[in-house]
């Protein structure tokens, strides 16, 4: 029953979310990327909650992407459903459909993050003195979503936007909500930040399968927490772009969650992460280098070659992708030495273990310096507790 309860859940989420897009599309939308991004929500979110609810029915954390996705479903069900009636006619309650999104998503992101940083990875709290916090940190973000839906004023998408409904009610009402919800902002913070305490606490107590598994979600929050950080919640003068890219990083780090996640608690390719981390900063890097190499190089050449042929001409672009592909491979190689040096320095320590064994043994054939090579390197490179070597017979019974 719980499997068919699960699967139902699961597809209501993935229809939900795929019929929403599809109607905010043909309603006015445009699929770009932030868009795109939050179809990749949409879809992550309850197909990895399934995954793993069905591999590790005792761990939470199915389910809490499950609720995440079912939360964000029904929230873009809830703005579809206004768009539809603005575009075609007057649909019943369709303006209380559009708070959905302030009442679901909002809330349902803030609740589940909160929930992955108390529990995750052991799906227990770090404490049991972390349980005051926990009800506290879900209080907050309860009344800090009430009193924001109570307190919007326009609803919809832009440039279509209604009159909220809550314009109805009471003055005092709308008055205070619009006092708690501007102190639940910093509020959900603080739960946020102490959040994160709880599993930096985590991170520096634990070692092992544990510790890759808190690497995973590492992973994926820091862009995340970068991209909603440089999307503030208030318009800024000339940072439209900078937000909207933000924005939408900020979406891919969050529905990378329970992929990365799901790679770590389901523990496949769980010990890939250190080579991750150190290809990611590898590439960022190069890619670094090369771009400014590229601007200096088409600024020098531009600058050079301007007495002889048009400024901004095709040749100093030409000479400036020749420079940049002449140094990509040099480069590559020292700035991957360099960060496994650094990031990765137990997988680095065993290649040039390994690395030197080979060239030790390469003119030899004698089998006690075979075993005996083979036997320190093992111990180099792995440090097991005990080395044994057995060789088989080259004898044959008759």
């Amino acid at each position: 029953m719980k499997s068919v309860a699960l699967t139902g859940l699961a597809m209501l989420a993935l229809l939900l979310g795929v019929a929403s897009i599809a109607v905010l599309t043909a309603t006015g939308g445009q699929l770009d990327p932030l868009m795109a991004a939050y179809v990749l929500l949409l879809l992550a979110f309850p197909s990895l909650g399934w995954i793993i609810a069905r591999q590790r029915p005792g761990d939470p954390f199915g389910w809490i992407f499950l609720a995440i996705g079912l939360g964000l479903s029904v929230g873009m069900a809830g703005s579809a459903y206004l768009q539809l009636s603005m575009a075609s006619g007057p649909l019943p309650l369709a303006d209380w459909a559009g708070l959905l999104p302030e009442w679901l998503i909002v809330g349902t992101i803030e609740a589940g993050v909160i929930s992955l940083l108390l529990l995750y990875p052991t799906g227990t709290l770090p404490s049991p003195r972390w349980r005051p916090f926990a009800y506290a940190a879900f209080t907050v973000v309860a009344v800090y979503t009430v009193a924001n839906a109570l307190s919007v004023e326009e609803i919809g998408n832009p440039p279509r936007l209604l009159p909220s409904p809550t314009r109805a009610l009471p003055a005092a009402i709308r008055t205070v909500a619009s006092v708690v919800g501007a102190i639940g902002t910093p509020a959900s913070l603080l739960m946020a930040l102490l959040g994160v305490a709880a599993i930096w606490g985590r991170f520096r107590r634990s070692h092992g399968a544990e510790r890759q598994q808190l690497k995973w979600l590492a992973y994926v929050a820091i862009p995340m927490v970068i991209g909603f950080a440089l999307a503030p919640p208030y318009p800024l003068p000339g940072w439209g772009v900078i937000g909207d890219i933000g924005w939408t990083v900020g979406i891919l780090g969050l529905a990378a969650i329970p992929l990365a996640t799901g790679v770590a608690i389901l523990r496949h390719g769980l010990w890939e992460i250190d080579r991750i981390i150190s290809r990611t900063v590898s590439y960022g890097l190069l890619t670094a280098v090369l771009a400014v190499a590229y601007i200096l190089g088409f600024l020098g050449l531009q600058a050079i070659l301007a007495p002889f042929v048009e400024a901004g001409g095709p040749t100093a672009v030409a000479l400036s992708v020749l420079v940049v592909f002449a140094i990509f491979q040099p480069a590559r190689r020292r700035i991957q030495a360099w960060v496994e040096r650094r990031f990765d320095r137990s997988r680095y320590d065993a290649a040039n273990i390994a690395d030197g064994f080979s060239l030790r043994l390469r003119d030899r054939v004698d089998l006690d310096t075979v075993r005996t090579e083979l036997a320190a390197t093992t111990r180099s490179a792995l440090r097991p507790a005990s080395v044994g070597v057995w060789l088989r017979s080259s004898e044959r019974r008759s």
